[in-house]
């Protein structure tokens, strides 16, 4: 793995640490009302991972690993052996990485609305997808004309998810590299108690994610906020830090 970025992280409270890890195209800040909720209680580390917030983007594209690796480096900067882990969707999909390939430096799980399970496309998705491709190819073709290439690099930028089109350079090209990696095999090795919390309304990660997650992880459970979108711990966040508060301290 190439030198890894440095690291951004705001600490507040004492007591048992809990890692606070945000989503795609969030950072620290969004985590702030967990952690001035929690830190009455817990040492609580929100960070931005690289390309959010304060910390510089990755030298080159990324995967689940690369971000699980940089997350244990600052773990252990910061003399964290253990920790709880809180993350929401990308950031979900990290401590599901670190949970089950390092077993010895998570007490608790908490996935809020995590990523991580690819999804099974369509044959008509399929099909987008290669006439996406073909099209970004032929936009860069010295075969076509200026005006043509032109305007086929502005179907090509006009497709993909809003997260798509907002990155670019190396943040693009890590993001695809997340949406096509898959956590499912990880899942059933997961040895720790592990709180699923979600909105029923969630569009990005629906709840059929989170019935598959608590099928697949051995020691799961879920609650369903009702109501909830993708952001379920801000639109909800007396409920859900009483919910992961309630988690955290139970035996």
């Amino acid at each position: 793995m190439s030198e890894q970025p440095p690291a951004h992280a705001e600490i507040s409270g004492s007591g048992q640490s809990v890692l606070l890890l945000h989503g795609w195209g969030s950072s620290a800040e969004l985590m702030k009302p967990i952690a001035e909720k929690l830190s009455k209680k817990y040492r609580c580390v929100a960070v931005d991972f690289p390309g959010h917030g304060s910390t510089p983007e990755p030298p080159e594209a990324w995967g689940p690993d690369e971000f699980m690796a940089w997350t244990l480096e600052l773990m252990d900067r910061l003399e964290i052996d253990r920790a709880d882990i809180n993350g929401h969707s990308h950031g979900g999909r990290v401590a599901i990485g670190i949970a089950a390939q390092h077993p010895q430096r998570v007490d608790k799980l908490v996935l809020a609305a995590s990523s991580g399970l690819r999804q099974r496309q369509s044959a008509r998705a399929r099909a987008r997808v290669r006439m996406f491709k073909s099209g970004r190819y032929m936009a860069k073709s010295s075969l076509l004309p200026a005006s043509a290439k032109k305007k086929l690099q502005g179907w090509v930028d006009r497709q993909g998810s809003d997260d798509y089109r907002a990155a670019s350079g190396v943040m693009r090209s890590t993001l695809v590299k997340l949406v096509n990696s898959d956590a499912r095999p990880l899942l059933p090795k997961l040895q720790c108690p592990t709180l699923l919390i979600w909105g029923d309304k969630d569009d990005q990660t629906p709840l059929a994610n989170a019935r598959e997650m608590e099928r697949l992880i051995p020691d799961a459970g879920l609650v369903v906020l009702g109501g909830g979108g993708h952001f379920v711990y801000a639109e909800q966040l007396d409920h859900f830090c009483r919910v992961v508060d309630n988690f955290l301290t139970t035996a």
